[in-house]
């Protein structure tokens, strides 16, 4: 914690203007942001790792959130799967997120190599973030150390990943990869990925391998385990969902009215129902695709992983009945795709 408060008195952060989300920060919240402001100035990579009952999203959001990283970081962005794997829509996301609007128009025009170099000489002087939640294939790493300038002033990319088995791909300082059975302890794993720097974070007791088959021992994957610790209430709104088809953009307005018509809302009110969707949105099931210019969500829709636990508990709890839907169906399909 000093290194913080050390980092607090340099910035000119005062007690009184920390934000709500760094306040009694809890030991697992102080080691990420170590990781993040106190590292080595190197470009380097801090990973959280699935662990059983840890909501990677929201805890990578609520770093990515904070004030501490906020005055941090000259710039900083939060990509959300699915990512593309060409190269150049990688490129075009990044730029996006992180250069002026004003200077978008004459970006867009530009071939691949230029756009990079435009890129790396705003980023020259620029101690930047970007946060890549939801990393399934070590392809996505291998496009964004391409595109990434490494400053050497400390900046960071922070990634969650879903599937464990890409730690496979890293190696320890000796050589050796990093094996399923290797039992993680005593703080963050320290490895390297073709050479680029990786912390990775993984608050378990268990082996690697151990977690993967407790994930899949669970009917429903981690997915559903996160979603049983919803609150009630969040819990009716989220399993409303399975209404919807796939990949459908859910007007919100809509949304609201149709979670108010069946009870969901203690007030009646679409702000409670607004709130609701935030905290969704927040913990990682629905994704906000357009907003309003005063922040308001527009639209929304479900996120891709969730996609097999509203096809299956809805139906397995009896929340929705369809003469169409074989409730047996829908558990042999989700234990042979088990959502991770």
């Amino acid at each position: 914690m000093d290194d913080i408060k050390s980092f607090e008195a340099e910035a000119g952060i005062s007690s009184s203007s920390k934000s709500r989300d760094t306040v009694g920060l809890d030991d697992r919240m102080e080691e990420l942001l170590d990781l993040l402001i106190e590292g080595p100035s190197q470009l380097s990579v801090v990973a959280i790792l699935d662990s059983i009952g840890l909501d990677k999203t929201a805890f990578a959001g609520e770093a990515y959130n904070s004030s501490y990283v906020k005055h941090y970081f000259d710039c900083h962005a939060w990509i959300r799967e699915p990512y593309p794997y060409e190269a150049d829509q990688i490129l075009d996301i990044i730029i996006k997120f992180l250069m002026p609007s004003s200077r978008l128009s004459e970006i867009e025009d530009k071939n691949y190599e230029m756009k990079k170099i435009i890129l790396h000489e705003y980023l020259m002087t620029k101690q930047y973030l970007i946060v890549l939640d939801d990393v399934w294939s070590t392809d996505v790493l291998d496009v964004i150390r391409e595109i990434l300038p490494d400053n050497q002033n400390g900046s960071r990319v922070l990634i969650t990943l879903t599937q464990i088995e890409m730690v496979t791909s890293f190696q320890f300082e000796n050589g050796e990869n990093i094996r399923l059975d290797f039992v993680p302890t005593g703080g963050p794993l320290r490895v390297t990925y073709q050479g680029w720097p990786f912390l990775i974070l993984y608050h378990g007791s268990i082996s690697l391998e151990e977690n993967i088959e407790e994930v899949l021992d669970t009917p429903l994957g981690i997915v559903g385990f996160t979603c049983c610790k919803l609150p009630f209430c969040l819990k009716l709104c989220f399993l409303y969902l399975s209404v919807f088809p796939a990949h459908l953009e859910i007007s919100t307005r809509q949304l609201y009215q149709l979670w108010i018509a069946e009870g969901f809302i203690p007030d009646n009110s679409e702000a409670t129902a607004e709130n609701y969707l935030e905290q969704l949105i927040k913990g990682g099931f629905v994704e906000a695709k357009k907003r309003k210019a005063a922040g308001t969500i527009n639209t929304c829709s479900i996120r891709s992983r969730c996609h097999p636990v509203l096809l299956a508990v809805p139906y397995m709890v009896e929340f929705i009945s369809s003469c169409f839907m074989d409730p047996e169906v829908f558990v042999v399909l989700l234990s042979r795709n088990p959502p991770l």
